[in-house]
């Protein structure tokens, strides 16, 4: 995913909430189903019907804002079929994982537009971020921390658990992060690439 040159700018008008923002976030099984509901009603509602439905809020909770990704799988052989999503707080979680579940039906480039049919044979995962914080390549954990490369105008992410479901070790992870930004894969070590670290809580449809 490509932020070019509004990452920057986003990083400084959202400095004082990541200073901030609890790193210890967490929600229950059932506030995890529920938004799990949220992003599958809201995907099934807007490619048959066009429109984003309304959804009533008790849990205050969901009105925090968040970022998150929604990432969609194919049920029966795990492979990527779209993922989108938001490094900055700006919406509401419930909001934001509405916006995102439909990027990620259709707006991945690299993946033709979800077809409503194809609903029922995918999967949906949710991750919400934590806060983003510069982090040392000798302090990143794999599967525990989503990475931000960020030089000029190119920047690229990767969700934390991407190492391990395609079994990167550290410099692969480095490397094909800064791939993705469009960098060259030893760009990390430079002094001038900014790489930010973030964890993320991630759980997805049973």
């Amino acid at each position: 995913m490509q932020y070019k040159n509004t990452f920057s700018d986003l990083l400084e008008k959202f400095a004082e909430d990541i200073k901030t923002a609890d790193s210890t976030f967490n929600i229950s099984d059932r506030q995890k189903n529920i938004l799990i509901d949220i992003a599958r009603n809201t995907l099934k509602t807007y490619l048959t019907k066009g429109k984003i439905p309304e959804v009533i809020i008790d849990d205050p909770v969901f009105s925090e804002p968040r970022a998150t990704f929604v990432t969609l799988r194919n049920r029966e052989n795990n492979e990527l079929r779209g993922c989108k999503g938001e490094v900055f707080p700006t919406k509401p979680l419930f909001e934001s994982i509405q916006h995102t579940a439909i990027s990620a039906a259709l707006n991945d480039p690299r993946f033709p537009a979800v077809d409503p049919e194809e609903l029922n044979i995918l999967r949906i995962e949710i991750s919400i971020l934590l806060p983003i914080k510069l982090i040392k390549p000798e302090d990143v954990i794999l599967g525990l921390h989503g990475l931000i490369v960020a030089r000029g105008d190119n920047t690229a992410l990767f969700l934390p658990h991407v190492p391990i479901i395609y079994k990167m070790d550290k410099n692969r992870y480095l490397g094909e992060l800064c791939n993705k930004a469009g960098l060259s894969q030893e760009s990390w070590k430079d002094k001038d690439t900014a790489l930010y670290g973030f964890e993320a809580l991630v759980f997805e449809e049973n």
